[in-house]
C-alpha cells in the first residue's frame, strides 16, 4: 500500500466512524424518548414565539386605537372651547399642579 491509499483509507474510516456514531445517538435518543421531548420542547418553544408575536401585534393595535381615541377627545374639547368663545364665555385659566 502507498501512502495515498493508506490515507484514504484512514479518511474513509474516520468518515464512517462519525456516521456510525450519529446513528447509535439517533437510535439511543429515540429508544429513550429522548427524541420525543425535544420534539415537544422544540414545539413549545415555537409556540412561545407565535404567542409573543401575536401579543405584541395586538399591544401595538391597542396603543393605535388609544392614540386615535386621544385625538378625538383633543378635537372635541377644542370645539368646545371654541364654541364657549363664541358664546361670549370668558376661558379659564389651564389648569397647573
Amino acid at each position: 500500500m502507498n501512502s495515498a491509499e493508506v490515507i484514504t483509507a484512514l479518511l474513509g474510516t474516520g468518515g464512517g466512524s462519525v456516521l456510525i456514531i450519529q446513528l447509535v445517538k439517533g437510535i439511543r435518543g429515540w429508544v429513550s424518548g429522548r427524541a420525543g421531548r425535544d420534539r415537544e420542547r422544540d414545539a413549545t418553544v415555537e409556540n412561545q414565539r407565535i404567542n409573543a408575536i401575536a401579543e405584541r401585534d395586538r399591544a401595538w393595535e391597542d396603543l393605535a386605537a388609544a392614540i386615535v381615541d386621544t385625538r378625538k377627545a383633543h378635537e372635541y374639547s377644542s370645539q368646545l372651547r371654541r364654541q364657549l368663545f363664541e358664546a361670549g364665555i370668558p376661558p379659564i385659566d389651564w389648569p397647573t399642579k
